[in-house]
């Protein structure tokens, strides 16, 4: 166990908002919070991380836990699908990937040493930032 919470409550401006939470995560453990607007997911991640305390109840950390929270994002253009818009964050990742494989292709039909270099650096660029794992 890392990161346990035993019958606790959260209490903001006088008003209860989570109680009886038990809850649990374990060494190696991801915990994703679904759940409708205004339920107090972030509420509970807030506790979780230690931004927020209990108001009652027991709260146990065991060692130094990381806990990583996503913020709520609004998108730039609320016509955009969330897909274009997660896209958006990878945009440069993208346009490198286009890129290594537009080298390709030429390499394919031509030896020209400057486009060899020039697909090494973006490969390792591509691969430094990321690239194989977005």
């Amino acid at each position: 166990m890392q990161i346990q919470i035993i019958n606790g409550t959260v209490d903001l401006s006088g008003e209860t908002v989570l109680s009886a939470i038990d809850f649990e995560i374990t060494t190696g453990g991801r915990v994703g919070v679904v759940g409708r607007n205004g339920c107090g997911k972030t509420t509970l991640l807030r506790v979780l991380s230690g931004e927020l305390a209990l108001s009652s109840g027991e709260k146990i950390v065991a060692g130094k836990p990381t806990v990583g929270i996503l913020r709520q994002i609004t998108f730039q253009d609320d016509r955009r699908t969330l897909v274009e818009e997660l896209r958006g964050a990878y945009r440069e990742l993208i346009a490198q990937k286009e890129e290594l494989e537009q080298l390709q292709s030429a390499m394919e039909t031509a030896e020209d040493g400057e486009l060899i270099a020039r697909y090494t650096a973006l490969l390792e660029r591509f691969t430094r930032d990321g690239g194989f794992y977005f």
